[in-house]
């Protein structure tokens, strides 16, 4: 039943004032963090409010939400940033500028910019690292801006171009770090997080390096178990900062695929990338950021064109086709010595 909506204060001060047996049920800790809104996290545990719910329906049965008042996403569950400024000092220039933009369930976007645009600074305000000075970040109805770290994990994972780890982890122990947001006090790791631990490991397929020392792996390998530990914190968001940098061809190409398949079992996809064939070998959305904002969004061929690359890149840019069999695929050629009589060409 919908019983009232609104921030936490708003709903504490609404149920008290009704005398609600559900505000008279909770446990004393949650009752006055409900009641006075101080932006931490809920000092209960899940279980602690699974058993407040238990015991309350008990008593007075639960009825599922009229479908009529249940959240609608008109195109499905999002994650979406809107509005976005930010700067690094109070005095400094804004580094984001009132932008915008959404991610769907299935979508993977690359965000293509060149070196200072703002692209890893998007990435950081999304996950939580820095705070914009305006606008709103939110996945599935929900302001990420009122979460604690451990809440915002739940719906958000983020994957780095390396991450160097001083001790001589297994990449099962690495994976198992991203399980660290579902530990419950100081218990120790559950039944639950070693099995989504291997399920990560096996999606990525990557199970055999499940007990090799994470030092001793190739740069692929390294980056498809950073992969599988963002799968096992179970967030429906991966926001990946250039996570196919110093990559050979090989590597390069499997990791995009992994990617790709991720994306079309619906997990929504951010990735900020310096190679724009990775857009039409992979991606289904790209965007083109420059300035702080956004400057071109949508498909593949309809955004990275000679035109649009050589405005981002202030350098010479040709997107032509390259027949290969049968099948036709687009690629992009950065032409040296200032060279424009391709751009003169038709794609």
């Amino acid at each position: 039943r919908l019983l009232c909506t609104g921030t936490p204060a708003e709903v504490g001060a609404q149920l008290k004032a009704q005398g609600h047996a559900m505000f008279l049920a909770m446990p004393t800790a949650m009752r006055v963090w409900a009641a006075v809104d101080t932006g931490t996290a809920c000092p209960i545990t899940v279980r602690d409010g699974r058993e407040w719910l238990e015991e309350y329906a008990k008593k007075a049965p639960l009825a599922a939400l009229p479908e009529a008042q249940r959240p609608v996403y008109p195109d499905g569950p999002v994650a979406e940033a809107r509005e976005l400024w930010f700067k690094y000092e109070k005095d400094g220039p804004d580094v984001v500028k009132g932008l915008s933009l959404t991610l769907r369930k299935g979508e993977f976007l690359a965000l293509l910019g060149g070196n200072g645009t703002g692209k890893t600074t998007l990435l950081r305000c999304m996950l939580g690292f820095e705070k914009p000075k305006a606008g709103s970040i939110t996945v599935d109805g929900i302001d990420m801006g009122r979460l604690s770290v451990k809440q915002r994990a739940h719906h958000m994972a983020y994957v780095p171009q390396y991450s160097s780890l001083a001790f001589p982890y297994t990449a099962r122990e690495v994976v198992l770090m991203g399980r660290v947001s579902h530990l419950q006090g100081a218990s120790g790791h559950s039944d639950a997080d070693m099995q989504a631990t291997d399920e990560a490991l096996e999606r990525l397929q990557v199970t055999r390096l499940a007990n090799k020392r994470y030092q001793e792996m190739s740069g692929g390998e390294k980056q498809m178990v950073l992969v599988a530990r963002a799968l096992a914190q179970q967030a429906k968001t991966l926001v990946m900062d250039e996570p196919t940098a110093n990559l050979d061809y090989h590597n390069q190409v499997k990791i995009l695929a992994a990617i790709k398949h991720l994306a079309g079992e619906g997990l929504r996809i951010l990735m900020t990338s310096h190679y724009p064939d990775h857009a039409f070998l992979a991606c289904s959305t790209v965007a083109l950021m420059n300035g702080g904002r956004i400057q071109k969004l949508g498909k593949p061929d309809d955004v990275v064109t000679s035109e649009s690359l050589t405005e981002l890149y202030d350098t010479p840019v040709c997107v032509t086709k390259t027949r290969v069999g049968s099948e036709w695929f687009k690629t992009c050629i950065p032409l040296l010595d200032g060279a424009t009589t391709a751009l003169d060409k038709p794609e």
